[in-house]
C-alpha cells in the first residue's frame, strides 16, 4: 500500500488487547494504513482484560519492546472517575465474560471490577485524544470490552468510521470488519455478499460446507448430550445464555437481548397456550453461578403462564437434535442452534436479529436453493475463514508464535479463572 508522506494523521489504531493476534494485527495495520497513529493507553499494561492472562512483568516488557521497535504512542491517565453518561456496558461485558456470572458486580468481584474500571477510564482518555485530533477512521479490537466499548460508542454517536479487528478463526491472520463482529444481521449481509460476489474455489467451498455441517451436527456438545426422548411436541424453544448476551448494546450491534422470560412471553403470545412446548435451556447457562436464581424465576413464570411445557435444564443430557426432529416447529432467539435446525430441515422461526436469520430469509438465497435452503445454507457460513481476512507474513507468524506461547505459558497463573464456576449467588 502506498505510504502518504503527508503529516496529517487521519487514521487511529488503538491497541487495547495484549494477546498475540491483536498486538501483531495492530502493528501490521500501523504500517499498512496511510497516515496512521498507533496508540495504547497505559492502563492496558497495568491491568487485566477479558482473556488476557499475561503477567504484569510481561506486559511491562512488551510495552518497552513496542516503544523501542514501533512508534507506539502511550496515552497517559487523566480521567479518574466515571459519570452516569459514560455507561458501564463495556465493563459489564468484560465482567460477565470473565466470571461467567450474569449477576456479577462491583460488590461480588471487587478486584476484577477495579481493574476493568481502570481500562474504562483509559478508554475515556483515548476519546479525549480523538477529540483533539481529526481522525477519519479508528481501528480497534472487538469493540465490546471494558477497554474498547466507550470508544466504539463515541464513534457511533459522532459518525466516526470504525473498523473492528478480530480473530480470523485460525492463527494465520486477522479479520477487519466494517461492522461490529458480533452475530448480527449486518454480518449476515456481508457474509452473503461475499458468497455471491467473492472469488473462491467451488470445489473448496463444497468441501468446507460439508466439513461445517459435520462439525455443527457432531459438536462436542452434541456428542455429550445423547439421551433419547420419544415425546413429540408442537414447538421446541431454545433459550439464550444470560451472561453472554446481557451486556450487548443494541444501538451498536443491532442485537437485542430481552431475556428468556420476555422471549417465552412473545412465543406464547404468538402461538397460544394450547400448543405443546418443550423449552431447552442454553448449555452455557450451566456455567453461570446466577443461573439457579434465573431458573427458579423461569419455572415460576412457566407455572403461572398455564402453558403446556416441558422444561429441560442446561445440565440435562437430552439430545437437542432429537428434540428438533420430534417437534413441528423450532423457535430460537439468538442461539446458533438455529443453524442445526435448518440443516435438519425443520421449520424454524428466529426472533433475534442474527446473521443466520438474514441468510435463511434472504429471497436470493431461497431462489438459488430452489426451496431447499437446508442443503445450501452451510455454504456462506463455510467461507468464514476467508471472509475479510488479512494474512500474516512469515515474520508476522514467527512473532505471533512467540507471543502466543508466552501467553499460553501464563494461563496457568490466570487469576480470573478462579472466579469461574464459583457457586456464590450473592
Amino acid at each position: 500500500m502506498h505510504k502518504n508522506t503527508n503529516n496529517s494523521k487521519k487514521n487511529l489504531i488503538v491497541l487495547n488487547d495484549l494477546r498475540a493476534t491483536p498486538v501483531i494485527s495492530s502493528i501490521k495495520l500501523r504500517y499498512l494504513v496511510d497516515n496512521a497513529v498507533l496508540v495504547a493507553h497505559e492502563s492496558i499494561f497495568e491491568n487485566k482484560e477479558y482473556a488476557d492472562h499475561t503477567h504484569l512483568a510481561w506486559k511491562i516488557f512488551l510495552k518497552y519492546l513496542l516503544l523501542i521497535f514501533t512508534d507506539l504512542k502511550i496515552i497517559k491517565t487523566v480521567a479518574n472517575e466515571l459519570n452516569i453518561n459514560d455507561g458501564d456496558m463495556g465493563l459489564q461485558s468484560s465482567l460477565y465474560s470473565i466470571t461467567q456470572d450474569s449477576n456479577s458486580s462491583e460488590h461480588s468481584h471487587p478486584d476484577i471490577y477495579y481493574q476493568l474500571k481502570k481500562l474504562v477510564l483509559g478508554a475515556k482518555d483515548i476519546i479525549s485524544y480523538v477529540q483533539k485530533n481529526n481522525f477519519s477512521n479508528i481501528f480497534i479490537f472487538n469493540g465490546r470490552t471494558a477497554s474498547s466499548y466507550l470508544i466504539t460508542k463515541y464513534c457511533v454517536k459522532n459518525n466516526i468510521n470504525i473498523l473492528y479487528i478480530e480473530y480470523a478463526g485460525h492463527a494465520n491472520g486477522f479479520r477487519l470488519f466494517p461492522v461490529p463482529p458480533h452475530a448480527s444481521m449486518r454480518i449476515g449481509v456481508l457474509m452473503l455478499n461475499y458468497y455471491r460476489y467473492g472469488i473462491y474455489s467451488i470445489e473448496n467451498l463444497y468441501k468446507a460446507s460439508r466439513s461445517l455441517i459435520g462439525e455443527k451436527l457432531n459438536s462436542p456438545y452434541a456428542k455429550k448430550n445423547k439421551l433419547e426422548t420419544k415425546k413429540n411436541y408442537d414447538i421446541c424453544v431454545f433459550l439464550g445464555s444470560d451472561f453472554e448476551y446481557t451486556a450487548v448494546d443494541t444501538e451498536i450491534c443491532g442485537v437485542e437481548w430481552r431475556g428468556n422470560i420476555k422471549f417465552c412471553e412473545s412465543v406464547f403470545g404468538k402461538y397460544g397456550l394450547s400448543k405443546t412446548y418443550v423449552i431447552r435451556c442454553h448449555p452455557n447457562s450451566e456455567l453461570d453461578p446466577n443461573w439457579p436464581r434465573l431458573f427458579k424465576q423461569l419455572e415460576l413464570f412457566l407455572e403461572r403462564s398455564g402453558a403446556n411445557v416441558d422444561l429441560i435444564g442446561p445440565n440435562e443430557r437430552i439430545d437437542s437434535h432429537m428434540l428438533i426432529q420430534n417437534s413441528s416447529l423450532i423457535v430460537t432467539d439468538l442461539s446458533t442452534i438455529a443453524l442445526d435446525a435448518i440443516l435438519l430441515d425443520k421449520p424454524i422461526e428466529i426472533y433475534g436479529n442474527t446473521d443466520i436469520k438474514y441468510i435463511y430469509n434472504n429471497e436470493w438465497m431461497r431462489d438459488l436453493s430452489g426451496g431447499k435452503i437446508n442443503l445450501m445454507i452451510a455454504e456462506p457460513f463455510s467461507l468464514v475463514h476467508n471472509f475479510l481476512v488479512f494474512r500474516f507474513t512469515g515474520i508476522d507468524k514467527f512473532l505471533w508464535k512467540i507471543m502466543f506461547y508466552i501467553h499460553r505459558g501464563f494461563e496457568k497463573y490466570a487469576e480470573w479463572d478462579k472466579f469461574r464456576n464459583k457457586k456464590s449467588y450473592s
